[in-house]
C-alpha cells in the first residue's frame, strides 16, 4: 500500500515445526558424569556446551556409564560449562569420554484467526526507532480495507479530501475498537492516503522476500512462522504535502506512476540523474540491477549505473541468480545483468566492466571516478574487498550501502560521509580457525578431517607444484646456486624441495604409487610415530594425554579391497597425473591392478622426531620451531644442495591445480572427501557424505533467493534516501534479519567517533586526508610536521601492509634520516605516496583517530 506493507501468517492450530532456527545443533564432548540422582555432566575443559535448558540430547561413546549411549535426554542448564540429565545412580561408574549433542525436537505452534487477530493482534516490532509505528500502521491497515468498502476503491493519490476521509475513518474505527489507540497520527495517515495506489520496488522486494519464506515454512515446517503481524513503512521518502506538491505528483500515464506517487516527481527525477557505482553482479547485486530498471535508476541522460564483477557465470548461480538463463555460462555476470535488466527497463544508462575493484585497478577506478558518483553499492561476497571500497569510499567521502547474506541472515548498513561509522569500525572479529596441531594429529570432530583433507590438497596440488614451478625457473637465473649456497636455508627446505622434485612420474602407473605412498604415509605411519611418541598410556603434567577431546587413532593398513581407499589412490592418482602432465589411462579397476602389484615398504619409527601437541602454537611457529631443531652434519649441505641441483636441471613442467568445488569431475572434492574420511574412521569419527564434505571445504555460503530479496529491497530504500537527500540520520535504518526466526531489526546506523585534538581541531575517520607537501622529506621531519602542525606524535607510519615506523620499536630511530622514498621503497619519480599514521596526542598517551596521509614527494 504505497509508503507500507503487511504481512499476516495464520498456519492454524498444532502446527508442527521440526526446526525453528536451521542452525547446525551444538555438541558437547564429555569429561565427567556423576553418579547420583541430578547425573551432572562436565564438559572438557574450555569448552562451552551451548545448550538451553529444556532441550534433549542423544549420549554417545560414553565409557563406563554405557547405559547412556544411545539414549536422549531432557536437560537443565547449570553453566556453561555443565548440565544435569536427571537419576544416574543406577548405572556403571563414568570412567571416560562421550559426546552429548542436542537433538531436534517436534515444536507446535498455535495461531488465531484473522478476524480474531483483527482485534487483538500480536505485531512483530522491527523498527526500533518507530515503537508506536506497527499499532498505527495496524489501524491504517483495517482503515485501507474499510474505505474501499465504503468507496469501492482506495484513496486517490496526494487527495486532500480523500486523505481527510480516510483520517476521520481512522478515527471512528478506533474510537470503536476495543484496543484503542492514544491517538490517529494524522501525518501518518495523510502519507498513507496520498500513497495507498502507488508501491515502490524496495518494499515488494522485501515484502516478496519475507512472504515466500513463509510460504516455504508453510509447506515444510522448516523454520519458525511469524507470529502472527509484521508492518514495515519508509514515509521518510514521502514528500511533504505542504511542498504544495499534490498536482505534480499525480500519475502522468507512464511506467514510473506507481513510483511517482509514492516518492514524487522531484524525487523521480533525481533517482533517473543518479549515478551509481555497484561492485558484484552475483545474488544481491542481480536483485539490485532488477530494482535500479524498476526505479528508471539513471535513465535520464545526466544518470549512469556502473557496475563491475569480475566472475564468470556458473551453472550453481542459477538458482537464486535470477536475471541468469542457462545459455548465460561462461559469460561475464556484469554484461548478462544488464541485458536482462534492459529487456524490463529500454532507457536504463548501465555501463558494465569485468575488473575486480582493488588495489591492482586503481588506474581505473580512480578518485576523479569515484568523485563523480552519488553513491556506491556494494554487492560483494568477501571481507577483503569490502574492506578496500569501504577505504575507497571514506578517502573520497562517497556514501556506501554495504549489504551481505548467509542462508536466512542477512544485513544492510548505511555508511554516510560525516554522519556515521564506516563498515571497518563494525565488522565482527574474523574466524577463529582450528588449531594447527588439532588438524595435524588430534582431530575430533568430522569438520577437523574434512580442513585436513582441504589443507592436504592445498599442500600436494597448488603450493607444491607452485613453489617447485617458481624455484625451477629461479635456478635459471645468472649466479643462482652460488647465492643459494652464500644464504645456506635451513634444512628442512632444501629437504622438502629435493622430495618435491625427486617425484617426477613418468607414467599414469607412476602416479598411481605415489598415491598408495600417500596413503601408507598419512594413514599408517604418522599414525604408528604419533602413537610411538605419544603411547595410549601416556600421562602429561599429570593427566592422561588422550583424555577426551583426543581420540585415539588406529593405523590402516592399504587395503586393495576397501573401496574407501581406492577412492582416494584413485583421486589422488588423478590429480598427480594433471600436475605432471601426464594423460590419465585407465578407470579404478586399472588402479586396483596396479595398486595391489605395489609392496608397501615396512615403516620404521623415528625415534627423534617430535610431534607438537600445544594447541596454542601456529603453522608458522611449528615449522619454525622445526627449522631450529634440524641442523646440517657436516658437509651434508654440500651434498644436499647438489643432489637439489641435479634434480632440478632433469626436473619436467608442473601444473598447479587451483581448488575449485563446482567441477565435479576435477577429482577435488572426491579427493577430500576420501581423504578426510579415511582420517574419520581412523579416529573414530562419524564419517559424512560428499555434500557435506563440499560445504565446508568448500566453505560454501548458503544463498537463498527469499533473503536475497529482502535484503536487496531494505538496501533500495536507503539507497533512495540517499539519492533524495534525506539529511536526518534517524530516518536511515540499518537492518539485521534472519528470516528463519523470523527476526528483523530496524536501527539507527552508528554515529563516527569525533576526536578533539585541541580546542580548534576535531577530526573523524571521514576527515579528509591530511596533505604533506614538502618534497622528498626524511621520515623525522615528517613526524615533527604533525607535531607542529597539529600538536600529535605519529607513533606509526604504514604503507599499504608494510610498518614504516613504530615509536615502540628503539631500532626504528634509525630510520629518522632517511628520505621517505627510500624508506617506502618508491622510485623518486613518484608523485605521492597515501601512508596510513596512528597518532597519540602530545603530553598524553590519548590516541586519536586521524585521516589517511598523503605526502607529496615532488
Amino acid at each position: 500500500y504505497g509508503c507500507f506493507g503487511v504481512v499476516f501468517d495464520d498456519f492454524g492450530t498444532d502446527f508442527e515445526v521440526f526446526d525453528t532456527s536451521g542452525e547446525e545443533l551444538p555438541e558437547a564432548v564429555v569429561a565427567t558424569i556423576t553418579q547420583d540422582t541430578e547425573g551432572v555432566v562436565s564438559c572438557v575443559q574450555g569448552e562451552r556446551h551451548g545448550f538451553e535448558t529444556g532441550q534433549f540430547v542423544l549420549f554417545s561413546e560414553v565409557e563406563g556409564m554405557t547405559e547412556l549411549n544411545g539414549t536422549t535426554h531432557q536437560i537443565t542448564v547449570v553453566d556453561a560449562y555443565t548440565f544435569k540429565i536427571g537419576d544416574t545412580s543406577k548405572f556403571g561408574a563414568h570412567t571416560k569420554g562421550g559426546l552429548a549433542k542436542q537433538r531436534r525436537t517436534v515444536s507446535k505452534f498455535n495461531f488465531k484467526s484473522l478476524s480474531q487477530s483483527l482485534a487483538s493482534p500480536d505485531i512483530n516490532f522491527i523498527d526500533l526507532c518507530k515503537f508506536s509505528s506497527p499499532t498505527q500502521l495496524h489501524l491504517a491497515y483495517r482503515t485501507l480495507h474499510a474505505f474501499v468498502e465504503v468507496n469501492g476503491r482506495l484513496p486517490a493519490p496526494w487527495h486532500s479530501k480523500d486523505a481527510q476521509s480516510f483520517i476521520d475513518l481512522a478515527e471512528d474505527i478506533n474510537n470503536k475498537s476495543s484496543n484503542k489507540l492514544e491517538g490517529v497520527d494524522k501525518t501518518l495517515f495523510s502519507q498513507i492516503s496520498y500513497t495507498s495506489q502507488g508501491q515502490i520496488v524496495g518494499l515488494t522486494a522485501f515484502f516478496g522476500g519475507v512472504v515466500a519464506q513463509e510460504v516455504l515454512k508453510a509447506l515444510s515446517g522448516k523454520f519458525t512462522p511469524l507470529q502472527q503481524w509484521m508492518y514495515l513503512d519508509c514515509t521518510e521518502i514521502v514528500p511533504n504535502p505542504s511542498d504544495n506538491v499534490e498536482e505534480v505528483n499525480q500519475p502522468t500515464g507512464s511506467r514510473d506512476d506507481a513510483l511517482r506517487i509514492v516518492i514524487g516527481e522531484k524525487n523521480l527525477q533525481l533517482l533517473s540523474k543518479g549515478k551509481l557505482f555497484m561492485i558484484g553482479c552475483g545474488a544481491i547485486g542481480c536483485e539490485m540491477i532488477k530494482n535500479y530498471a524498476m526505479l528508471s535508476f539513471g535513465s535520464a541522460s545526466e544518470g549512469k549505473i556502473t557496475a563491475t564483477d569480475n566472475d564468470l557465470i556458473e551453472k550453481s548461480n542459477l538458482n537464486r541468480q535470477f536475471l541468469f538463463r542457462s545459455t548465460d555460462i561462461s559469460h561475464p555476470k556484469s554484461t548478462c545483468a544488464a541485458a536482462a535488466a534492459r529487456v524490463m527497463n529500454p532507457s536504463l544508462n548501465i555501463e558494465t566492466h569485468t575488473h575486480k575493484v582493488c588495489k591492482d585497478s586503481e588506474n581505473i577506478y580512480t578518485d576523479e571516478f569515484f568523485s563523480q558518483q552519488d553513491v556506491i553499492v556494494n554487492a560483494l561476497d568477501n571481507l577483503e574487498a569490502r574492506l578496500y571500497v569501504d577505504s575507497r569510499c571514506v578517502d573520497n567521502g562517497k556514501p556506501l550501502m554495504e549489504s551481505g547474506t548467509m542462508g536466512t541472515k542477512g544485513h544492510v548498513q548505511n555508511i554516510l560521509p560525516h554522519k556515521t561509522a564506516n563498515y571497518a569500525m563494525t565488522i565482527d572479529p574474523p574466524e577463529v580457525g582450528f588449531p594447527f596441531c588439532t588438524l595435524k594429529s588430534f582431530p575430533s570432530k568430522i569438520e577437523h578431517t574434512i580442513q585436513w583433507g582441504r589443507d592436504k590438497f592445498q599442500t600436494n596440488f597448488t603450493l607444491k607444484p607452485r613453489e617447485t614451478t617458481q624455484f625451477i625457473n629461479d635456478s635459471k637465473i645468472e649466479n643462482f646456486w652460488e647465492k643459494l649456497k652464500i644464504k645456506s636455508p635451513p634444512k628442512p627446505d632444501i629437504t622438502r624441495a629435493i622430495r618435491l622434485l625427486s617425484l617426477q612420474p613418468r607414467s599414469f602407473e607412476d602416479c598411481v604409487r605415489i598415491a598408495v605412498n600417500k596413503f601408507v604415509s598419512y594413514f599408517r605411519n604418522s599414525i604408528l610415530q604419533l602413537l610411538y611418541i605419544y603411547p595410549t598410556d601416556y600421562v602429561k603434567d599429570g593427566h592422561p594425554f588422550w583424555a577426551p577431546p583426543r581420540r585415539i587413532p588406529k593405523p590402516i593398513d592399504f587395503n586393495p579391497e576397501n573401496p574407501h581407499h581406492i577412492d582416494f589412490v584413485f583421486h589422488s592418482a588423478a590429480l598427480y597425473a594433471k600436475t605432471f602432465n601426464i594423460k590419465e589411462e585407465g578407470d579404478r579397476s586399472t588402479v586396483i591392478k596396479i595398486a595391489s602389484s605395489y609392496v608397501i615398504p615396512p615403516y620404521e619409527v623415528k625415534k627423534d622426531k617430535y610431534i607438537e601437541s600445544d594447541e596454542s602454537a601456529s603453522q608458522d611457529q611449528v615449522k619454525e620451531a622445526k627449522r631450529q631443531r634440524e641442523n646440517y652434519a657436516e658437509g651434508e649441505f654440500d651434498v644436499m644442495l647438489q643432489k637439489l641441483r641435479e634434480l632440478t636441471e632433469s626436473a619436467g613442467v608442473m601444473t598447479s591445480e587451483d581448488f575449485e568445488k563446482d567441477v565435479d569431475v576435477n577429482h577435488h572434492i572426491d579427493f577430500i572427501t576420501a581423504a578426510s574420511n579415511i582420517r574419520a574412521e581412523q579416529y573414530g569419527i562419524e564419517v559424512t557424505d560428499r555434500l557435506k564434505t563440499k560445504k565446508i571445504a568448500g566453505k560454501i555460503i548458503p544463498a537463498m533467493a527469499t533473503t536475497t530479496a529482502a535484503v536487496a529491497g531494505l538496501v533500495t530504500i536507503e539507497l533512495i534516501k540517499v539519492i533524495i537527500g534525506v539529511e536526518k540520520l534517524e530516518y536511515y535504518k540499518n537492518a539485521w534479519i534472519n528470516l528463519a526466526l523470523p527476526l528483523i531489526m530496524l536501527t539507527e546506523p552508528q554515529t563516527c567517533p569525533v576526536t578533539r585534538v585541541n580546542d580548534n581541531l576535531t577530526v573523524t575517520l571521514w576527515t579528509k586526508r591530511w596533505e604533506v607537501k614538502k618534497g622528498n622529506l626524511p621520515l623525522g621531519q615528517f613526524l615533527y610536521h604533525f607535531k607542529k602542525e597539529y600538536s600529535l606524535n605519529v607513533t606509526g607510519v604504514f604503507y599499504g601492509v608494510n610498518m614504516v615506523y613504530a615509536d615502540i620499536y628503539p631500532a626504528h630511530k634509525q630510520r629518522l634520516p632517511l628520505k621517505m622514498a627510500k624508506l617506502l621503497g618508491v622510485s623518486d619519480t613518484t608523485p605521492f605516496v597515501d601512508l596510513d599514521c596512528s597518532f597519540s596526542k602530545v603530553g598524553s598517551d590519548e590516541d586519536v583517530v586521524g585521516p589517511k596521509v598523503r605526502v607529496y614527494l615532488k
